[in-house]
């Protein structure tokens, strides 16, 4: 409202193009993406998409994502329950209208994830307390950049507890695992990603595991608002609304050991917090061997020495 800017009212999601050149954020409450071009170190408004001349879905437009080419800018919409697409010029920044999917009355999609390999983009809508799986069509097609459900997972079925009012997603930077932060639920739940491209459920998610507040030693995310993974894939972090916290958890699959060895086998094994290692030794023994096999452990606590077993 100042200074010409338009489209930012009630802003909040905001997402930056490849080479940082290009901002779009989400004006929610009118319908609108306010586009910002970087010159130096200012961000200098350029325009504002609207509905209308073609333009439709973006009622309670809510988060964006530019994928990992820059050639297209995803969001989903609140009010509209869309999932809206809309093509990227790579030098300009400017948008052309493509798609606005429909997801299904009374969904109130809040946040959207993509795939490390913007394969798919990931949905969690509140109402329906659901997590909408869509697939990028990347053929030479007409339809090519278009987006189209294959799947969803909605809380109190197939496995999946407390994942009530869902409020952001993300995906881990191996495209692995997917996280959802349900806000009534109080909980972090997790999914194994399908990851091959060659299998017929591609893309597609399955229960991994659930943390919630207050339950085995969690604290720090009643109500969460947000979720992200580090860089490195080892870490998640939450934010508790009604905690007024930040949590952080270290992912279990970062548990490591060696491969193999040969002779006297003397190992560091690294487990993560709420992780684990299954050691298993395959060996030949001579038939005149003698002596004693031995097996000793030893854990180093972060914070208080070593214990032996």
């Amino acid at each position: 409202g100042t200074g010409g800017v338009a489209g930012l009212l009630c802003a909040h999601g905001i997402a930056v193009a490849p080479g940082s050149q290009d901002a779009y954020i989400a004006g929610s409450y009118g319908g609108s993406i306010a586009r910002f071009r970087r010159n130096g170190s200012t961000w200098n408004f350029v325009q504002t998409i609207q509905g209308g001349d073609g333009v439709t879905g973006l009622s309670g437009i809510r988060d964006l994502a530019v994928t990992s080419d820059g050639k297209q800018l995803i969001g989903v919409a609140a009010t509209a329950n869309t999932a809206v697409v809309f093509d990227r010029d790579e030098i300009t920044g400017a948008l052309s209208f493509r798609q606005a999917l429909s997801l299904g009355s009374n969904q109130r999609p809040m946040s959207l994830a993509l795939s490390p390999d913007d394969a798919h983009v990931y949905v969690v809508a509140q109402n329906s307390s659901t997590v909408h799986v869509l697939a990028r069509v990347r053929d030479d097609s007409p339809a090519a950049g278009s987006l189209r459900r294959i799947g969803s997972i909605t809380n109190g079925s197939g496995g999946v507890s407390k994942m009530q009012w869902p409020r952001d997603v993300a995906v881990s930077a191996n495209g692995e695992h997917v996280y959802v932060a349900a806000e009534s639920g109080d909980s972090l739940v997790a999914f194994t990603r399908y990851g091959n491209a060659g299998n017929s459920n591609f893309g597609l998610l399955e229960p991994l595991e659930t943390r919630t507040d207050e339950v085995d030693g969690v604290r720090g995310i009643a109500s969460p608002y947000a979720v992200m993974v580090s860089p490195d894939g080892e870490n998640i972090y939450i934010a508790g609304f009604d905690s007024d916290a930040i949590a952080s958890f270290s992912i279990g699959g970062a548990s490591t050991c060696s491969a193999s060895g040969t002779g006297n086998l003397i190992d560091t094994v690294r487990i993560r917090a709420g992780g684990a290692v299954n050691y298993t030794i395959n060996s030949t023994i001579r038939p005149d061997a003698e002596g004693t096999l031995t097996n000793t452990v030893a854990v180093n606590l972060p914070a208080a020495g070593s214990t032996a077993a």
